[in-house]
């Protein structure tokens, strides 16, 4: 790996899916572009992931936990090395994706254009169907906050210079100047995963950056492929699922508490939020599903009540 021009590393987090990271590397080492570096961050694999990857990819910086520390937290890790390598931009993905050959070419050539941007984001479609969009741009909702994904090509044609400014990028794909990382830091390692790219957006927003859809930047998603796999053969209650739907709840009640310094927007933000929540216990009641009861209830105490770990995540 390696190139002249700006330097880019990429961070990915693995959790005993090896298959979908060696897919997404193999996907950026046939760019018309490749990173600089690679940094691969297994998250206390119980397979043989971190043998598989470094056998087929001698390149790779492989850092191995020994237990599950969490996407927030492993990809800041991740962030931290390619810090220390002094790159020009950081490449945050899912390991569950797969980059189109030219992905990274328009992304570093719309970095060049819009030098001042704190952050860039690809179109994602659904790895299933190739053209069924996961992410076309974003909007916050205006009741409960949480971001939107657009579904079509909508915002396509408000393209200008071949960005279009979003209120929020998916940490399934987050192009980012090394800079504002080091200045606004990475995510909310307490978060463990779900919002914390929300958290990032809105605090980056909020101090004035931009955030920029590329529309002709493609990569494919397998969604939410590893929370799938690593649910197979668990009990009936789905143990991952339901504390993902924890994760969610409380995450999202941290980061409007956090970040909307309005308040009575906070108090809309919060109180539609818990409205919608409440309507899904009565679902979760009558479809006999006692754990998502439990965890959402839970999700909403915590959200609500617990302090909000977001100041803990500064300049890096």
């Amino acid at each position: 790996m390696g190139r002249s021009g700006p330097t880019v590393g990429v961070a990915l987090v693995n959790w005993n899916a090896c298959e979908f990271t060696i897919s997404c590397i193999e996907s950026l080492l046939s760019g018309r572009v490749i990173p600089n570096h690679i940094v691969v961050v297994d998250n206390g694999s119980k397979d043989d992931s971190v043998c598989q990857i470094t056998r087929r990819f001698g390149g790779v910086i492989m850092v191995r936990k020994a237990e599950n520390i969490g996407f927030a937290a492993a990809t800041n890790e991740g962030i931290d090395i390619l810090l220390q390598k002094n790159v020009d931009y950081i490449w945050i993905l899912n390991n569950d994706t797969r980059v189109d050959t030219t992905c990274l070419s328009i992304l570093l050539e719309m970095a060049k254009k819009h030098p001042a941007a704190a952050g860039f984001s690809g179109k994602v479609f659904v790895d299933s169907a190739e053209r069924f969009i996961w992410y076309g741009g974003a909007v916050r909702n205006f009741f409960h906050l949480a971001p939107k994904h657009l579904l079509t090509e909508c915002r396509d044609g408000a393209a200008v210079d071949g960005v279009v400014k979003v209120e929020f990028i998916s940490g399934c794909c987050l192009f980012a100047p090394a800079l504002i990382l080091r200045q606004y830091g990475g995510f909310v390692p307490e978060y463990i995963a779900y919002s914390e790219d929300s958290e990032w957006c809105w605090r980056v927003t909020k101090a004035g950056g931009v955030l920029l859809y590329v529309p002709s930047a493609h990569l494919w998603h397998k969604v939410s492929a590893s929370v799938r796999k690593n649910a197979d053969g668990r009990s009936a209650e789905d143990r991952i699922p339901a504390y993902c739907l924890y994760l969610m709840i409380r995450n999202h009640l941290w980061t409007i508490r956090a970040r909307e310094d309005r308040t009575i927007r906070r108090w809309i933000g919060l109180g539609t939020t818990v409205l919608v929540q409440a309507k899904n216990l009565v679902w979760y009641l009558v479809r006999h599903r006692p754990d998502l009861m439990r965890r959402a209830a839970h999700g909403i105490a915590d959200g609500l009540i617990r302090p909000t770990p977001c100041s803990s995540c500064g300049p890096r």
